[in-house]
């Protein structure tokens, strides 16, 4: 075993190597917890002129914002495709161009409507992220935003990288450019971060292992390319300073019991130790990972819920004023539903402070086609909009012509149907004007929306959330999906619904479940319990293969009714 200062001095002379080389290109790779917000504020602070972070989490932007922004432009990867979407030409809309993520609605429509192609909204994403350009659906999509001068989210980006590719002079310059979660980058946006390589030092990180958007097209396979050539300089942060020695020991066994079964092929290598010095002490305190396995979930009997509210309510005062001084939660709940959600219901009625992440797509709303048509009445995006919820008579045929011909749709649509929905607009831009409406105005408006005339203001509005004054002594909770756990970091994790047929949801593990697995484990500062349940409903489970993976390190704690009548020490 090292010793403390052998410790530092090998994580110090990691870091210098990064610092002190003067190659252009560099790339780290490296695990979670080992100091890579650090590293950026360091490359960065050696710059005299302001550099550009950029990671693929939205949710990342923040925190790397706090420890960085004073001296660098920090972005998720979409916010700086979008921010370039305003500034530069070539694009194919205008710099005042709408960012209107329902939009991919729409286009699925005209798609429907104009060429007779059926596609959802996953496939038509992944002809962009994969840059299709001889589909001639990616056509007729780059012709309607123009039209409608609007874009959504991945036909954004592309229409960025094309207007880059075609003019060298377009693409910013930055003393240093740092690039995150490289591992979630689909092909587009690779290419994307390319272009930016070519006019400035830039330093990329990730981590194959941490791999969870092969949906959207996302591959590890550009990390590892970039690994095994010679374009990019490869350096790595081997220590861990977040987990405990026991999660960061059941990584290395989660990654041998996934080759041993033939799965992430071409992972490339890398250290990962637990830096003793900062982790001694939470190692000694939580030595194991605790597996709670519940005898049953039902709505009578909920042990699941019941079992993480006695482990949170034992959390100490320390601990919870530790997360919010340093902003992460105290209790992470991590797993898929419907696990996820009855364990919500419950703690909801026991504990305030719970926050929950939200995937749910952009919804396409009448107000928005309404709103756009307050600033510019003869906006194509905002009578689409109302073409798309409203369908007048043949509302199709007018969606046809106005895309071959160019013509405004104002000027295809019938003249009653125009001032009828311009009378609504007059309405909404009083209403957004705090101008006075009548009772009547205020009662038409409110049925054209489909809402009650007393939740009007705020419906337009929308007001933001009070944030009430949580009690200070009170943990802090969050519920999150397996993907939705990506970038997050908690004193205690939980990680429930560890059942077969769930989590993994077959005999044969993918190689996203694994990362899921990986990535779940790794979010634990302190403890890290896995909750699974003999029963959920009226269906028996059994218990994940996982668990089996990792019982070299578990404790297993039996929750079942004697339990909760004579409660021992849980941890």
């Amino acid at each position: 075993m090292l010793s403390d200062e052998e410790f530092h001095e090998r994580r110090a002379e990691a870091l210098r190597r990064i610092l002190e080389s003067d190659a252009r290109k560099k790339l780290i790779v490296a695990g979670p917890g080992t100091g890579k917000t650090y590293t950026f504020q360091q490359v960065l602070a050696a710059i005299e002129d302001r550099g550009l972070a950029m990671t693929f989490l939205l949710g990342l932007v923040k925190d790397l914002d706090e420890a960085i922004g004073a001296n660098t432009d920090v972005y998720s990867f979409h916010g700086f495709a979008r921010r370039l979407l305003h500034q530069i030409d070539g694009t194919g809309v205008t710099h005042g161009v709408h960012y209107y993520t329902p939009l991919t609605q729409l286009f699925l429509e005209d798609l429907r409507i104009v060429d007779g192609v059926t596609l959802d909204a996953l496939s038509l994403g992944g002809l962009f992220r994969n840059l299709a350009v001889d589909d001639p659906s990616m056509g007729r999509v780059l012709s309607s935003g123009s039209y409608y001068d609007a874009v959504s989210f991945d036909d954004a980006v592309y229409r960025v990288f094309r207007a880059l590719e075609a003019d060298t002079d377009r693409v910013p310059s930055y003393p240093q450019v740092v690039v995150d979660e490289f591992q979630d980058f689909c092909p587009l946006e690779v290419e994307f971060v390319r272009e930016l390589g070519k006019k400035s030092p830039i330093l990329i990180v990730g981590d194959d292992d941490q791999a969870l958007y092969a949906f959207r097209d996302a591959t590890p396979d550009a990390i590892r390319k970039l690994a095994s050539g010679e374009e990019f300089a490869r350096f790595e942060l081997p220590y861990c300073t977040r987990c405990t020695q026991v999660v960061v020991d059941a990584t290395h066994t989660v990654v041998e019991r996934a080759r041993a079964l033939g799965l992430l092929d071409g992972r490339l290598d890398k250290p990962y130790e637990c830096f003793i010095p900062e982790k001694r002490q939470d190692s000694t305190e939580y030595p194991r990972i605790v597996h709670a396995k519940c005898s049953t979930q039902t709505k009578s009997a909920p042990y699941m819920g019941r079992y993480i509210e006695g482990r949170i309510r034992e959390i100490s005062q320390a601990d919870i004023k530790e997360s919010r001084a340093k902003k992460y939660p105290t209790a992470l709940i991590i797993g898929p539903n419907p696990f996820l959600g009855q364990i919500e219901q419950y703690l909801r009625d026991k504990f305030t402070n719970i926050v929950t992440s939200s995937n749910n797509p952009p919804e396409l709303l009448l107000l928005d086609g309404y709103q756009f048509l307050v600033h510019d009445a003869d906006s194509n995006l905002g009578w689409r909009v109302l073409l798309q919820l409203l369908q007048p008579i043949d509302w199709e045929s007018v969606v046809r012509s106005a895309l071959a011909s160019e013509e405004t749709l104002r000027s295809l649509l019938s003249v009653v149907f125009v001032d009828t929905q311009l009378e609504v607009v007059e309405l909404v831009r009083r209403l957004e004007a705090e101008e006075s409406l009548s009772l009547d105005e205020r009662e038409r408006l409110a049925a054209v929306l489909g809402i009650n005339a007393v939740d009007l203001a705020g419906f337009l509005v929308p007001s933001s959330p009070s944030e009430t004054e949580a009690d200070p002594d009170e943990p802090t909770i969050m519920l999150t999906s397996l993907m939705g756990s990506k970038g997050l970091q908690s004193a205690h994790v939980f990680v429930v619904g560890v059942n077969q047929g769930h989590f993994p949801r077959s005999a044969d593990p993918t190689n996203a479940e694994v990362c899921q697995l990986l990535v779940a484990l790794t979010r634990t500062r302190k403890s890290c319990t896995l909750v699974s349940t003999g029963r959920l409903g009226k269906v028996q489970l059994g218990v994940s293969d996982f668990v089996g993976w990792l019982d070299p390190h578990t404790e297993t704690v039996v929750v079942n009714k004697q339990y909760f009548n004579a409660p021992v020490d849980r941890r």
